[in-house]
């Protein structure tokens, strides 16, 4: 179990899938791994210590979107994190809804297939306080127009008062793992 002042992270898909050669199967997209072959490996075994010290939560819909889009992570998740994910209650329901309701671009529906779990994420770290891990970037610091202002978790956490850490890459350097 983790101590007391250790935060415990809940982790968005595309850290997942940044950590592996994908080619997403979101059209036209190609996903980069930001890690050597060598980081990788020390993130995997850190993310795989996070979990087994309860500190990793994977939640189903990230789960869900990472075998959506990159089967590769999706192997490695199964074989090096335990199941970790954060079981639904009634609060995190509840916030989800009021979530989908002050963020229309998050409903759900065809649009928002690929990305359904932000909502997710959010509602599961306000009612857990969890930290929330994501390699997307604040709607103000991307270089291009963000998609038909879908909100970015970034800026949602920032509006939620929730933390968010910026990055798997930030996250491994903080534990040490690169």
């Amino acid at each position: 179990m983790p101590e007391q002042d250790d935060p415990i992270y809940v982790i968005d898909a595309n850290c997942m899938i940044g950590l592996e050669d994908c080619h997403d199967r979101i059209p036209g997209r190609v996903v980069n791994p930001i890690f050597q072959p060598a980081q990788r490996k020390k993130v995997w075994r850190g993310l795989r210590d996070l979990s087994q010290r309860g500190r990793l939560k994977i939640i189903t819909e990230v789960r869900s979107e990472v075998a959506l889009r990159c089967p590769n992570a999706t192997a490695l998740i199964k074989r090096c994190l335990e199941r970790t994910g954060s079981r639904k209650n009634r609060a995190i329901m509840l916030d989800y809804q009021r979530i989908i309701r002050n963020y229309p671009k998050w409903a759900p529906g065809e649009s928002t297939q690929i990305d359904s779990a932000d909502p997710w994420i959010i509602a599961t770290a306000l009612v857990r306080n969890y930290v929330v891990v994501t390699d997307e970037l604040p709607a103000f610091a991307q270089t291009k127009m963000p998609s038909r202002n879908r909100p970015k978790i970034p800026d949602v956490c920032a509006r939620e008062q929730l933390v968010c850490q910026v990055g798997l890459k930030q996250l491994a350097r903080q534990h040490g793992w690169i």
